[in-house]
């Protein structure tokens, strides 16, 4: 049996303005948590 997908969040960013222009935190970022996983 697989597992299900309770959180599933695809290509996710993060940017931060500054005085010097932005600040790229996060790009591109993929999280899944499956049933049963422990975070």
């Amino acid at each position: 049996m697989a597992a299900q997908a309770v959180i599933d969040a695809r290509d996710l960013s993060l940017t931060f303005t500054t005085a010097d222009g932005p600040v790229y935190a996060l790009q591109g970022i993929n999280l899944t948590v499956n049933d049963g996983d422990f975070v």
